[in-house]
């Protein structure tokens, strides 16, 4: 029976995915300025995106398909029982209660559509950044202890054979979204492919280790099934950089839940560890939470200025000074080749 572990990535290989050479983020002129003054681009969190179903369209079919397994494969019915009883204890059956988040930012395979322009971009008075897609395939978030007071400590991790410490990162991945039934079916029984293989067939192992693996395993879960929309948004051939709140799943849901497995828990005592979460002004519940996935200057490779500018030339040139005044001078900039009347 294998022991409880904190995942790192999904096993699918980002080689099995067709690669496009520069990936777009849509943004309006102020996030353009931030994110090259900083470094850094806004993961949200998924609940206040843009997709009233984001995550539910798949979250909601995998607790259906989870109660069905149970019949069609009864030599896995404890294991599926248990990711039951992980959600359930950790108050995840609606995704919108759910304690450990998910953020994520996203990018376009296509860096010159209207419609994006339209929702993501300032009604076209905004950019498109493009990114090298090598570049940002997996970035590195740093994680912090987060005290009962509030504070972020940097949670440090000592080099080999040596005193020195460095800060601890957590990866976050850049993988493709998928969209429509059939993907979302396909999604789910990855899911269920990694159920199966962490908690084996009935008998092999204790109840207790099977929910302790399960609740491991949620954030993972979460993350591979918000990689699947509704076909209504394919045409932004989206792709996304995901993080976990959480390290470790450290949250207080998963505290708790620990708490209540005499065998485990110990793992009720674990520190909160946590990437940065931040809020700012703006959505349906008056604050949006996001973290910030840093990146390297060179990855910037493109900035796209979009038709609805009033003066796209002066507009160009005022992306280069800008660009050049924060170290993107390699980036090129050019204007979107769309005609538009306002």
């Amino acid at each position: 029976m294998p022991s409880a572990y904190a995942p790192d990535v999904a096993d699918e290989p980002l080689g099995a995915q067709i690669r496009p050479e520069v990936l777009y983020h849509y943004t309006d002129a102020g996030g353009f300025a931030g994110i090259t003054q900083y470094g850094n681009l806004r993961a949200t969190d998924v609940r206040f995106l843009n997709d009233p179903l984001e995550l539910k369209y798949a979250w909601d079919q995998l607790l259906v398909t989870l109660e069905a397994r149970k019949n069609d494969k009864p030599q896995y019915s404890e294991a599926y029982d248990a990711v039951l009883q992980a959600i359930v204890s950790v108050k995840a059956v609606d995704p919108d209660s759910i304690e450990d988040r998910i953020f994520s930012t996203s990018f376009s395979a296509d860096g010159d559509e209207l419609n994006q322009w339209h929702r993501y971009a300032d009604e076209a008075r905004g950019m498109a950044l493009g990114f090298d897609f090598e570049s940002i395939q997996m970035r590195k978030v740093p994680i912090f202890h987060h005290t009962p007071q509030g504070q972020l400590v940097p949670v440090l991790a000592t080099i080999s054979g040596t005193n020195d410490q460095v800060a601890m990162t957590w990866p976050a991945i850049l993988q493709q979204v998928r969209y429509g039934d059939d993907a979302r079916e396909h999604a789910i029984d990855e899911v269920l492919w990694q159920v199966e293989k962490i908690c084996e067939e009935n008998g092999v192992g204790t109840t207790a280790q099977k929910l302790v693996n399960s609740l491991f395993r949620l954030p993972l879960y979460m993350s591979m099934l918000a990689l699947v929309k509704k076909t209504t948004y394919q045409s932004e051939r989206e792709w996304r950089i995901t993080i976990a709140e959480y390290f470790g799943n450290s949250s207080l849901a998963m505290q708790k839940a620990f708490a209540q497995i005499p065998e485990y828990s110990f793992y009720a005592n674990m520190p909160l560890q946590t990437v940065n979460v931040q809020f700012r002004p703006g959505g349906r519940a008056g604050f949006k939470p996001y973290t910030e996935i840093p990146f390297e200057k060179s990855a910037l490779v493109k900035v796209v200025i979009g038709p609805n500018v009033e003066s796209l030339d002066l507009a160009v040139s005022t992306a280069r000074r800008l660009l050049d005044r924060h170290g993107f001078r390699h980036t090129e900039v050019v204007p979107s080749e769309h005609a538009y009347r306002p």
